[in-house]
Formats: structure tokens, C-alpha cells, sequence
């Protein structure tokens, strides 16, 4: 018997990761996506379980019987994307494939997809049942996690089963744990309302306690870095990805707001999280008289 290695398809994988990669699925718009990647199973002799999260958003399962006496291994991904933004465009470059869900995760998901073809191709049989699962509704906060809550019904109810599951995410190590994160967000509010620039001292100007608060967050993360740093996940990560002020070039912001995400790691919490970010911010604002919401 032809052993699975033999099977796997390099071209393969990579004509199929970028037609992923050429589809557009940002969360809450995967329909098409769906139907692509419930074509991709089909094609290797799977048959798709199609679960309606909603109308045209599909969770995918498909299972590949084992011969009975092993334990069940689920893979399982997400197709949506956050919106592209100004990523670069789809396009393969030799051995690299890039544009927005390359990476996370739509090459995982083309990859667990060869890897059961190669299986198929082969004859190899195993002792438990492969399932292969894909979910909507990951990445964006609009969708409040739908397709992998959803999954978790399934599980409960049985539609799906597993024993051990191995999120197809990464690049190229086995992921045995995970950190735990939430998005943040900071405001920063000004009772005194808009006030021409002119007749503020910058020191009084909400925006400047941006900055501090930005400088502060930069000096926790470094001593996060030096800190308690799990062998495993390495050092918590506190991140800033959005930064709102102001309405008009001369007038002083009314609301002042960051948004970030943060990640801990086992033995935290997202309260003792949440708290240490609100004293950061609550130190910062300290005798400014901005109301400080964390």
C-alpha cells in the first residue's frame, strides 16, 4: 500500500489555497466561500454536512469512518476574514502565497483538505473517525462567534463527535494550548465639551492623554515581556489597533477612544485583565477631570 505522503499534491494545494485566498469571505459574507470550500470536500469523495448558521452562512462537516477501536480526531477552521483592508492581492510567488486569509487561516483549511485526500488516494485507513470542520462567524465581533458556537452545539448534540481536536492554524508547530483574549476599549471624556485649541494648554488637551496612555501601554508590554512568561505561550500581549479623537483640526476631542486586543495566559483571567487595563488608564487620566471608561 502507498503510504499517504506519497499522495500529497504540492501544486494541489497551492492552486486550491489561492482560489480560497481569491474569494472574499470577510466575516458575515461567506456565503460563496462556503459554497467553494463544500465543493473542495465534495471533489475529493467527502460528502459535506451543510449546517445553516444563517441563510447562506454555513458551518461544513465532513467524516472520513474509521475501522472502530481508535479515538476520534476532529480538525476544524474558520473561513472568514477580517476585511482586507489594504492587504496585498492574491497572488503566488514561487513557494509563497499571499493576500488577506492566506496565513489565517484558508491555507490550514486547503492543507487539512489534502491531508484527507492524501488518506483517501492511499487506502489508509484509520482505527477512529476524521472529521473535518470549518466555521463562519470567527473573526469579527458583528457575528458574536455564531459558527463556532454553533459547532459546540453540534458537539453537545452529537451531530459531530471528537475526542481530540487540532485547530489547522499556524505555521508549522502542533498548538497544545492557547491564550485566552478579549477586545478592549478605552474612552476618554472630556465634561468640558469641544474647546478651541487656542485656548487649551496642551497638557489639558484629552488627546495628549492618548499618547500617554499608548506610552504606558508600550511600557507594560515590556515589562510583560521580562515578567511571568509561560513556557508554552509565551509573554501576554497587549495590543492597540484603532485610535478615535476629534471631530475638527482646532477643536479639542469631546470622546477619546482606543480599541486593542489583549491575551493572557493560563492562570489569568479577563477580569484581573480588564482591571489592570482600567488602573492603567485611570493612572494616566489621574487629576485631569476626563471620565475614564474601561
Amino acid at each position: 500500500m502507498a503510504s499517504p505522503y506519497d499522495h500529497i499534491d504540492a501544486e494541489w494545494l497551492a492552486d486550491q489555497t489561492l482560489a480560497l485566498v481569491e474569494t472574499p469571505s470577510v466575516t458575515m459574507d461567506e456565503a460563496q466561500v462556503c459554497t467553494q470550500f463544500a465543493d473542495l470536500m465534495s471533489d475529493i469523495g467527502l460528502e459535506a454536512d451543510v449546517r445553516e448558521v444563517t441563510p447562506g452562512r454555513n458551518n461544513l462537516y465532513a467524516r472520513i469512518p474509521g475501522t472502530g477501536g481508535g479515538p476520534t480526531l476532529m480538525y476544524n477552521g474558520h473561513l472568514d476574514t477580517i476585511p482586507i483592508g489594504d492587504c496585498i492581492p492574491p497572488e503566488r510567488d514561487g513557494n509563497t502565497i499571499s493576500g488577506r486569509g492566506s496565513t489565517d487561516m484558508k491555507g490550514g483549511m486547503v492543507a487539512m483538505v489534502g491531508m484527507a485526500k492524501a488518506l483517501l488516494e492511499s487506502g489508509t485507513s484509520l482505527k477512529g473517525d476524521l472529521w473535518l470542520t470549518a466555521v463562519v462567524g470567527h473573526e469579527e465581533p458583528v457575528a458574536d462567534k455564531d459558527g463556532p458556537k454553533a459547532l459546540i452545539e453540534d458537539l453537545n448534540s452529537e451531530r459531530i463527535q471528537a475526542d481530540r481536536i487540532c485547530i489547522v492554524e499556524g505555521r508549522d508547530a502542533l498548538w497544545v494550548m492557547s491564550m485566552g483574549s478579549m477586545v478592549w476599549t478605552v474612552r476618554f471624556t472630556s465634561p468640558q465639551g469641544g474647546t478651541h485649541t487656542q485656548y487649551v494648554p496642551f497638557d489639558d488637551n484629552p488627546i495628549r492623554y492618548v499618547g500617554d496612555l499608548i506610552r504606558r501601554i508600550q511600557e507594560r508590554q515590556k515589562e510583560m515581556d521580562g515578567g511571568d512568561v509561560h513556557p508554552l505561550a509565551g509573554a501576554d500581549r497587549i495590543d492597540v489597533g484603532i485610535v478615535n479623537a476629534g471631530d475638527y483640526f482646532n477643536r479639542t476631542p469631546v470622546v477619546c477612544e482606543l480599541t486593542g486586543t489583549r491575551r493572557w495566559a493560563p492562570g489569568r483571567t479577563a477580569k484581573t485583565c480588564l482591571s489592570d487595563l482600567d488602573i492603567l488608564a485611570s493612572t494616566v487620566a489621574g487629576g485631569s477631570g476626563l471620565d475614564v471608561e474601561a
